[in-house]
């Protein structure tokens, strides 16, 4: 007599059962390890952002369309103080913040390299824009040694300033090579990168400037 086999009836049960404790266990394993990693840091390679260097002035450059530039921040607002007091002792009289604001409109208040407008009339902030026509110079010209950037480097001492650099997006690679220049003469290095038309505000109510990358 031939006995027949029947077949087991097919279950994921003991397959689930299997998964399951896994899971468990690593859960268990991620527990233990959140409970004790509050001594532990993890480097996300995210920038530092700090003050300068302290008793160190800063000297600005700008980043943009794969050139640099100087960005001389307290001429351009010695530029803007003086025009405005010129017009106000014109007028024999004092001027409202929104007149102010449209005088500088109406007028091209700057230097050769950027122009000077008061974004807010509610604040003391000025917006410095970035001239059409400014030339500055490309990652091949501050190669030499007589440019105007490492000429600027030059005058300048690590123990006494630190470089500022303003990178829009789309001259990183211009950036790269300022900086390296920079930092092999020893000077502190921050930067901060801007998207290509965000305006530039600087003043006693404006961040740009303040606080840099490293």
């Amino acid at each position: 007599m031939t006995l027949r086999r029947h077949p087991l009836p097919l279950t994921h049960d003991s397959f689930l059962d299997v998964v399951s404790n896994v899971v468990g266990v690593l859960v268990l394993v991620a527990i233990a390890v959140i409970l004790n990693a509050k001594d532990i840091k993890i480097d996300l390679g995210a920038p530092i952002v700090r003050p300068p260097p302290k008793a160190t002035t800063r000297v600005i450059f700008e980043c943009s369309r794969e050139r640099i530039f100087r960005l001389d921040d307290p001429a351009l607002h010695t530029i803007s103080d003086d025009f405005a007091s010129r017009y106000v002792k014109e007028q024999a009289r004092t001027i409202t913040p929104m007149e102010r604001q449209r005088l500088f409109e109406r007028n091209d208040v700057g230097n050769e390299l950027y122009r000077v407008r008061i974004p807010d009339v509610r604040g003391s902030s000025l917006q410095l824009e970035l001239r059409e026509s400014a030339a500055g110079e490309d990652s091949l010209q501050i190669l030499d040694p007589t440019s105007a950037y490492r000429t600027e480097l030059a005058r300048l001492s690590p123990a006494t300033h630190w470089i500022f650099f303003i990178v829009r997006n789309d001259s990183f690679e211009m950036f790269r090579g300022a900086r390296q220049l920079a930092t092999e003469r020893g000077f502190s290095v921050g930067w901060d990168p801007k998207q290509r038309a965000a305006p530039l505000l600087f003043g006693n109510d404006a961040r740009d400037g303040i606080a840099a990358q490293w």
